[in-house]
């Protein structure tokens, strides 16, 4: 769906679902996270879709569903109209770049003008995922420590992102997978950005498995494990159509998360070359 932006606008909010942070968190130039508390009424939800110029029963039905349960919101400014709405659209990637910096569920189904503890019948509010895939199962909370934790690796991971196609693949899995409630899919998705970090087509397991030793912890103490999960998930998922056990959809999804984070510090993804070295 397209951002809307009015002429003179300068500022736009993303209603987010899934994290509640205790404090603002600096996402970028003109772009904040923020804690949000929302309490609309039943009218002012009715009101802002059905007598809006784009009235939609299947957009009020996911505004209803969602909008109680934002606990976060995304805050663009520092531009006007037409270049407002390039910034906004671009912040979408900021989302799904947080998913995956707090291994977290996180989704963000409409864009309005205002906050959301502002939230009125007036409001300028817009879908942005017309089809909705799921409500995060829980909403977690992002402490002190892990605002911190956000804020220095967030410019980071937005920088790489815009460079570097194998590393928008790798956080884009990480955010994407937990979208399929099957867990044969999820493994699935985990294991496409785990093998998107490294773009190699033959000996595919004995590679992945050497090179994330390396890049992860400096040596080849986890080959083994490594080797054994891949077999045990990744193959049987794809190929098989395995659920497998929770344990490993849980260690898939540690390995990627590491992958991820050491990426993030070395703002770079890993060189196979040098790793085989």
């Amino acid at each position: 769906m397209p951002i809307y932006i009015k002429e003179n606008q300068d500022k736009s909010y993303f209603y987010l679902c899934g994290i509640r942070p205790i404090r603002e968190v600096r996402l970028g130039d003109g772009i904040t996270l923020m804690p949000a508390t929302s309490t609309p009424t039943p009218d002012d939800m009715i009101d802002s879709i059905m007598k809006s110029n784009h009235a939609s029963e299947m957009e009020l039905g996911i505004l209803i569903a969602t909008l109680r349960m934002t606990t976060a919101q995304i805050k663009i400014e520092g531009a006007i109209g037409k270049l407002l709405a390039m910034k906004t659209w671009n912040a979408q990637q900021i989302c799904v770049l947080i998913s995956a910096i707090l291994n977290c569920d996180l989704v963000w189904y409409f864009q309005a003008d205002r906050p959301v503890e502002m939230f009125s019948a007036n409001t300028d509010i817009h879908i942005i995922m017309e089809n909705v895939y799921k409500i995060p199962n829980e909403c977690i909370e992002v402490s002190y420590e892990k605002c911190s934790f956000l804020e220095t690796r967030i410019e980071k991971a937005c920088k790489l992102a815009e460079v570097n196609e194998k590393f928008y693949l790798a956080t884009n899995a990480m955010w994407s997978y937990r979208l399929n409630f099957m867990p044969a899919i999820r493994i699935s998705v985990i294991w496409s950005g785990i093998e998107a970090l490294f773009m190699v087509d033959r000996n595919i397991k004995n590679t992945i498995a050497i090179m994330s030793s390396r890049f992860i912890y400096g040596n080849d103490d986890m080959i083994e494990d490594i080797k054994t999960l891949y077999k045990s998930a990744r193959c049987k998922a794809t190929h098989e159509y395995k659920n497998g056990t929770y344990d490993l959809y849980e260690k898939s999804n540690e390995l990627l998360y590491k992958l991820i984070l050491k990426c993030i510090d070395e703002e770079n993804t890993p060189d196979v070359n040098f790793l085989r070295s």
